[in-house]
């Protein structure tokens, strides 16, 4: 059965339209994957956590890793709420990844290093140890 909106469109989609709504909701679970990591990330900061302990689906830790977001796992995937690999990550480590290797997404999570400093100025900051 059909739905008419009273703007006109209604509830049946082609083809065209599904796949092109699949890489839209692709492009949407990746921004909100970043809105949601930019929260942790302050919620870190405000409450001085030093590392992150998950249980991810392998899935996220892919899309994570597209973003220079890495985790180590530390065990095996098991059951637990569907299929998760625990693992951990020291978040020093993780951004300072992040702003190597996808500046993009470091500037976004850390608001453009207000909410953590960023690591490439600090090492050029860092005096140079001579060995005499």
């Amino acid at each position: 059965m059909e739905t008419e909106y009273p703007w006109g469109a209604n509830n049946l989609i082609n083809e065209q339209e599904a796949k092109q709504m699949g890489v839209l909701e692709r492009r949407i679970i990746q921004h909100i994957t970043l809105g949601l990591f930019v929260a942790i990330v302050r919620m870190s900061v405000g409450h001085n956590i030093t590392h992150w302990y998950a249980a991810m689906e392998p899935a996220l830790m892919r899309l994570l890793k597209k973003f220079s977001i890495e985790f180590v796992p530390i065990g095996p995937i098991v059951d637990y709420h569907g299929r998760r690999q625990p693992c951990v990550a020291e978040i020093a480590t993780v951004l300072a990844s992040a702003e190597r290797n996808c500046p993009d997404a470091w500037a976004l999570v850390t608001d453009n290093g207000l909410t953590w400093p960023s690591a490439l100025e600090t090492e050029k900051q860092a005096p140079v140890k001579r060995v005499a």
